[in-house]
């Protein structure tokens, strides 16, 4: 059901406005005023009904398979809906309504369309996120692993350190130690020489 305001609803002037609707005109015949409006609450009526429709359908598509047709079919819709929204700016509301008149029944169909498409099926959605969560878990896990290897490495620059220090030691050890046997055997060397000129002198001596 359609209704117009009074013209002196809008203000006072509006009594005097050549339309029936006000009462102090004696015209029979309504203003243009009231014909835009009665176009205007038509094609209001036509927009929200299709936008809603719109909505509706891509609520639905967000469970359902991929539809090239239905997806070309959605935007073809929407850029009927600008062009009607452009002509409505300009106050054309026959045009606009003559473009969205048939709109709202192919959205009905589309609707249908929307409906009887195959879903999404739960199990892959949930196995997905099954698999989602595996996977955070192996990062999880293998960022773990890094962080330990890290760590052994860590633990084995410090063994090859202290390996190469020790190494190092044994080296002067080795060194220090060849060095004590020449000096012993110099040392027993110089003894032996040293007895035989005792045993030389006092062989010399006897005679």
């Amino acid at each position: 059901m359609l209704g117009l305001m009074h013209p002196f609803e809008y203000s006072d002037i509006g009594n005097f406005v050549n339309s029936t609707m006000s009462y102090f005109s004696y015209a029979y015949s309504f203003s243009s005023f009231d014909k835009d409006a009665i176009n205007r609450i038509h094609v209001d009526k036509l927009i929200i009904e299709i936008n809603k429709k719109i909505n509706e359908i891509e609520k639905i598509m967000n469970s359902k398979i991929e539809s090239k047709e239905i997806e070309e079919s959605i935007n073809e819709i929407k850029f009927l809906l600008n062009e009607a929204n452009n002509e409505y700016r300009k106050m054309n509301y026959i045009n606009a309504f003559n473009i969205i008149e048939n709109l709202s029944y192919k959205a009905d169909l589309l609707l249908e369309k929307a409906i009887l498409l195959p879903n999404i099926t739960a199990p892959l959605i949930s196995e997905l996120k099954e698999k989602d969560l595996e996977i955070e878990k192996l990062n999880k896990k293998i960022e773990q692993l890094e962080y330990n290897i890290q760590i052994e490495k860590s633990k084995v620059e410090e063994l090859n350190s202290t390996i190469s220090l020790q190494k190092e030691d044994i080296s002067k050890l080795k060194n220090e130690l060849e060095i004590t046997k020449l000096n012993a055997i110099y040392s027993i060397i110089g003894i032996i020489i040293g007895a035989i000129i005792i045993i030389l002198i006092i062989v010399k001596r006897k005679k």
